[in-house]
This record gives structure tokens, C-alpha cells and sequence, in this order.
């Protein structure tokens, strides 16, 4: 494996997980490939990054912070992954309460001619496993 691109890629997860906490939308979409897609257990899949954008606006309402674990990195030249479990808890904008969620991300980079690391798919989910190992 390449060491090195494997880095990269934890260096690309840690900068998404800076811009999600700091609610910056420009840093966090600066992130995803122009042929970018996502997809949660919560909606539809979204394949422009308008419709990524969008949903990252509405979603940052709640004030999200999360937390990421690393579970495996494998990187190839230009392509590579990492799959990671997740808690995320922000504020209920109707009441003001806590929420929590639990669950598991992977997300596939590829790298750009230019030697950047983009976000070429993004998934998530909420599996009963994880609820356990958290």
C-alpha cells in the first residue's frame, strides 16, 4: 500500500471533518470532485454539487459536530478510500435539545491531475453495529 497517499487521505478526511465542525460550507465543498456524489441513510442520493451544497446548509441548522474513527484507509496512485464510524450530535432548532447520531461514513477520494485528494463518492449510514461500538 502507498503510505504516503494514505496520509493524504487522512489528511483530506481531517480537513472535511474541520470545515463540517466549522460550519464552513466554501471549505467543505471546496473538498468534493466537480463529478461528486453523496448519499445517506436519511435522503436521496445526490449527484451534482448543488444538491451536495444544499443539503449541507440545511443540515448545518442543527450546529453539527462530529466525531470520526478511523477504521481502514487504502489508497491506490489516484484512488483510494476510508471508512470511519461517526458520532454526531448538534441542537435541535425547534426546542433547543440535544441530538445525537451514530454511524458509519466511507468515502472515496480520487486525485486530481493537479496531486489533490477530492471526494468522488460520500456515504453514510446508521448500522446497529455501530450504536454497540461507540
Amino acid at each position: 500500500m502507498n503510505k504516503i497517499a494514505k496520509d493524504e487521505i487522512r489528511k483530506a478526511c481531517q480537513d472535511w471533518i474541520d470545515a463540517f465542525n466549522s460550519h464552513d460550507i466554501d471549505g467543505l465543498m471546496a473538498l468534493y470532485d466537480p463529478e461528486a456524489s453523496y448519499s445517506t441513510s436519511g435522503g436521496p442520493r445526490k449527484s451534482d454539487l448543488a444538491s451536495i451544497k444544499q443539503g449541507f446548509i440545511e443540515h448545518f441548522m442543527v450546529k453539527p459536530h462530529a466525531t470520526v474513527f478511523e477504521e481502514q484507509v487504502i489508497a491506490g496512485r489516484d484512488i483510494g478510500y476510508y471508512t470511519g464510524s461517526f458520532i454526531m450530535k448538534g441542537i435541535n432548532p425547534e426546542d433547543q435539545t440535544e441530538m445525537s447520531e451514530r454511524g458509519r461514513v466511507v468515502v472515496v477520494f480520487r486525485k486530481s491531475a493537479s496531486g489533490v485528494w477530492r471526494l468522488i463518492f460520500d456515504m453514510d449510514n446508521r448500522p446497529p453495529d455501530v450504536q454497540e461500538l461507540i
